[in-house]
């Protein structure tokens, strides 16, 4: 049992991980496209708005599974 956790465990930081790096990829995206390009891309706002939802919904879940305080 304690290895499905562990391997649940990892699984769960690596999809945070993939979140986190989305949301930066579409905020970059979102900063280059309006600066740059005088063409802001309508999706990544929305999009990032999505993932730090979810991002901070999951990452509560997870710091509460690892015991660690939440700290906004």
């Amino acid at each position: 049992m304690q290895a499905l956790t562990q391997w649940l465990d990892r699984g769960f930081r690596v999809l945070l991980v993939g979140l986190m790096a989305g949301m930066v990829t579409a905020v970059c995206w979102q900063v280059i496209s309006r600066y740059a390009l005088n063409d802001p891309a309508a999706w990544t706002e929305e999009m990032a708005r999505f993932l730090l939802m979810w991002i901070g919904l999951l990452g509560a879940c997870y710091a509460y599974r690892e015991g660690q305080h939440l700290g906004v």
